[in-house]
């Protein structure tokens, strides 16, 4: 087996347990089918691309992955990553770094980062625990009318901690993509028209133009740092994220809304009325908001494998 693979783990909301489809090149293994049952051993199933089993072999390390490194929800045993509190394990900055980073400052240009020219404070649910929901603020940076990067942080305060990033495109742009790509992107529509979604310190009459567009958007976030789960460290694999859709188990806590709302003196309500007029997508494409139509969702597995050798390391 060759090559660093990347994992898509499909699971649905009822917990069942999961079938890893994998890809790791043109000529290596293509599938893995995990043992439908979390009682006994994983174990995994080994296949070549024209079907022809190729091995069946034990993994005594997936048992520690799963329950320390997957993008799910279980938490890894005590560590001074995990804890109560936000403070970050380590000691406090020195002048020196201070003072290295303040000439950084003068003598650097930061040109991406000085590109990151809009503040959205809105919420993600984790895609394959839509109950868990976090309060996300993005730093903008526009490329151009149809692609937009974000850094997106748990706050936006100057100690405030990165834990993804999302990329947000235009329906033009995203109807482009492979069928198995749009399932990993959401639809902006509900979030916008519903007041989720704002521009911190703008009037609602200046973010007008802005959300008209973002209706029609659609976006790939990755969350790298689950700080809700009391994660002072970026632990394990980056979880894919949602965003809130008209259905029950996709709602935003009310909570997590108001306190939002009471930070920024803003209405979700008054927002909502405003925007109760703007245009709606004609279609939003079914291959996003995926586990809508299908009940599933996508996990990352971290699983060891054989490196590809490139020849002699000079």
């Amino acid at each position: 087996m060759h090559g660093i693979a990347h994992v898509s783990e499909s699971t649905d909301y009822e917990r069942t347990p999961p079938l890893t489809v994998w890809n790791t090149g043109k000529d290596d293994i293509s599938l893995i089918s995990i043992q439908k049952s979390f009682k006994e051993a994983p174990r995994y199933s080994c296949y070549h691309k024209k079907g022809q089993k190729k091995g069946y072999k034990g993994i005594h390390s997936v048992p520690y992955l799963n329950r320390s490194m997957a993008s799910s929800d279980k938490k890894s045993g005590p560590t001074p990553a995990i804890g109560p509190g936000s403070t970050l394990p380590g000691k406090p900055t020195t002048l020196g770094s201070k003072l290295i980073e303040s000439g950084a400052m003068m003598l650097q240009s930061m040109a991406p980062v000085r590109q990151m020219n809009l503040h959205a404070c809105t919420f993600a649910l984790y895609g394959h625990d839509l109950s868990r929901q976090i309060e996300t603020h993005h730093f903008i940076q526009r490329i151009n009318q149809d692609f937009l990067q974000c850094a997106v942080f748990d706050s936006d305060k100057p100690s405030a901690r990165l834990i993804g990033v999302e990329y947000i495109v235009s329906d033009n742009i995203f109807e482009t993509l492979p069928s198995e790509e749009q399932k990993l992107w959401h639809s902006h529509a509900y979030e916008i028209k519903t007041g989720l979604w704002t521009l911190p310190g703008m009037p609602e009459l200046l973010q007008d133009p802005e959300h008209k567009s973002l209706t029609k958007t659609y976006g790939k976030f990755w969350c790298t740092w689950q700080v809700d789960r009391g994660d002072r460290l970026p632990l394990g694999a980056p979880s894919l994220m949602m965003s809130a859709q008209a259905v029950d188990i996709a709602r935003v806590n009310p909570e997590l809304v108001k306190r939002r709302d009471r930070k920024y003196g803003v209405s979700r309500g008054d927002a909502k009325e405003s925007r109760v007029e703007m245009a709606e997508p004609e279609w939003i494409n079914p291959n996003a908001d995926y586990w809508k139509q299908h009940g599933k969702g996508f996990a990352i597995d971290v699983v060891p494998v054989e490196m590809k050798s490139s020849g002699a390391l000079i």
